[in-house]
């Protein structure tokens, strides 16, 4: 725990993370549950996060789900789109060069994130979806972003690796 805990936002937070995690509308209870909180705890945030636009919440069935809010924000002012613009010339040269998707990957949480992709222009490619985390220590990717790490940064990174510790 840190010395400025914000109990509130965290819930608010824990909140969306869940409701992103779900591919249905989930209603109060299933949220609590998922958050593990008992629904009561959670009610006023709920509302909270409706009045302000992340969630909706079904009239027919009272369950929950996110709006397109965070999407807006998070392509409002993206720190991804400078380096996926300097980069998608190269991808390009470099997909055509040798018949190959290529990828743009970052460190995100000591995992590998795909902020950027081209297709090869054979028949067949592989694709992968933006926003997709890997473990570093178990793509070719997250190898090699390791091994340009320095040192110090790279045993920290690992030691809290869970796919690396086995």
């Amino acid at each position: 725990m840190t010395k400025y805990d914000a109990p509130a936002l965290d819930k608010g937070l824990d909140i969306l993370e869940f409701l992103s995690s779900q591919s249905i509308p989930q209603s109060q209870l299933e949220i609590a549950n998922g958050i593990s909180r008992k629904p009561n705890e959670i009610y006023r945030m709920l509302i909270n996060l409706e009045k302000r636009g992340y969630i909706v919440k079904d009239p027919a069935s009272g369950k929950f789900s996110l709006t397109l809010r965070l999407f807006h924000l998070a392509h409002h002012h993206s720190p991804v789109d400078i380096m996926v613009k300097a980069s998608e010339m190269h991808m390009q040269n470099l997909a055509y060069c040798i018949n190959q998707s290529v990828h743009l990957a970052v460190l995100h949480h000591n995992k590998l994130m795909i902020i950027a992709q081209v297709q090869s222009q054979t028949p067949v490619s592989l694709s992968v979806e933006i926003g997709s985390l890997f473990p570093l220590a178990k793509t070719v990717s997250g190898k090699i972003t390791l091994a340009h790490l320095k040192e110090e940064n790279r045993k920290q990174i690992l030691t809290l690796c869970d796919d690396y510790q086995p």
